[in-house]
């Protein structure tokens, strides 16, 4: 089995498991592997939906939610607004780790992580503060039909 073959196995694996979801205001600790709910603009897959948090920044993202700074598989980090997240079982976990080329282990929350080489933030769980950049929040429109 291919390494790709092995990484799809286990993101299905993640996705039936019984992860712990992550409601509003609970936040995974630092470090810790979580599966991203469903999200656009990018293939939802191991590469791209699996990682761990190195920072929050509340009321930074899309409609006042959080920004959370993920770091994935091939090292990246991505920003994730207005997302939900299941925290990962821990035997997956370990699984989980075995593809990445960074770890947890070697992240430190009093780094300055950025958004786009912009916006550095040092700490964990970063409190909104007057003044800080927020992220668009695009229009939507809801339809209600009566029947």
């Amino acid at each position: 089995m291919s390494i790709s073959q092995k990484k799809q196995a286990l993101f299905e694996e993640i996705k039936n498991a019984d992860c712990n979801y992550l409601g509003f205001g609970k936040y995974p600790a630092f470090g810790q592997i979580v599966l991203a709910g469903f999200f656009g603009g990018l293939p939802y897959d191991f590469d791209h939906a699996v990682g761990y948090i190195v920072q929050i920044r509340k009321g930074r993202g899309q409609y006042h939610s959080a920004q959370y700074l993920m770091r994935c598989a091939d090292g990246s980090l991505t920003n994730h607004e207005n997302q939900s997240f299941y925290i990962v079982p821990d035997d997956l976990a370990a699984k989980v780790l075995m593809f990445f080329n960074s770890f947890p282990d070697n992240e430190k929350e009093d780094v300055a992580y950025t958004i786009g080489n912009e916006y550095p933030e040092v700490g964990y769980i970063i409190e909104h503060k007057n003044g800080d950049p927020v992220g668009d929040s695009p229009a939507f429109g809801i339809v209600i039909t009566k029947g």
